[in-house]
């Protein structure tokens, strides 16, 4: 139902489920369901409601000894607090989920958790420590041949290298990326590299060029509808004119 769109069939369906383990006290069942019904409350923009039941899972996993449920939870966790701003308890529970994912060799949460803690340093201002953590990521995601998640990393690499002033640096990534997200005829994505690509380009006074890529970017927002893009894009455009 989640996937459908039907979100409140979907709380309904798990919040029966719940009831029904909750009864037989199958903790690891309890666990799933309660991380299950957080991200549909994520899904829903209730992000208090998601933490709530993802704390509960993460309560109910305590004993059952499944490192990649509690690594999981603590991901979901460090995700609702970055959403809400809360950036000192993202990193904390990054690095908790981190851990905890090495300990299980879990690849694929290893590079998110590493991409997501880069984020957070992001966000300090602390762009060495985030490309640290963006580097990781991305050698990770190449061994797991993950073009997708990659190509995300290495925009965010480019970003890091905006923010840090080394305008070249930052051009080249986010080109990078967007060759990548070309390729995989990722819309989404490849807005955003996109805009960001234009950026570098005004900074480095190259203005064609900027808007060149900037009225590409603005040109896919509008047939997909990313309304949060289309803002960024012309906001980067009304700094040029």
């Amino acid at each position: 139902f989640s996937a459908q769109g039907n979100i409140e069939k979907a709380l309904e369906y798990l919040n029966l489920a719940s009831n029904i383990y909750l009864s037989l006290k199958d903790s690891s069942k309890l666990a799933i369901l309660e991380a299950s019904i957080g991200k549909v409350y994520k899904q829903k923009g209730v992000n208090s409601s998601a933490l709530e039941h993802y704390l509960n899972a993460l309560r109910y996993n305590k004993n059952t000894g499944n490192l990649q449920v509690t690594g999981t939870c603590l991901q979901l966790i460090g995700t609702i607090y970055s959403d809400l701003g809360d950036n000192e308890h993202a990193l904390e529970f990054n690095n908790k989920a981190l851990e905890c994912f090495k300990l299980i060799n879990h690849k694929k949460g290893i590079t998110t958790l590493y991409n997501n803690i880069g984020l957070n340093y992001s966000v300090f201002g602390d762009y060495d420590k985030a490309l640290f953590y963006f580097q990781k990521s991305y050698l990770l995601k190449m061994e797991l041949q993950d073009s997708s998640g990659a190509a995300n990393v290495v925009d965010n690499i480019g970003m890091a290298y905006y923010e840090k002033g080394n305008y070249p640096e930052a051009l080249k990534h986010c080109l990078n990326a967007v060759k990548i997200e070309d390729k995989l005829n990722d819309p989404y994505a490849l807005c955003g590299s996109l805009a960001n690509a234009g950026k570098a380009y005004s900074k480095l006074k190259q203005f064609d060029k900027a808007l060149e890529f900037l009225k590409r970017s603005i040109l896919i927002c509008k047939a997909e509808i990313y309304n949060e893009n289309l803002l960024n894009a012309y906001s980067v455009m009304d700094d040029i004119y």
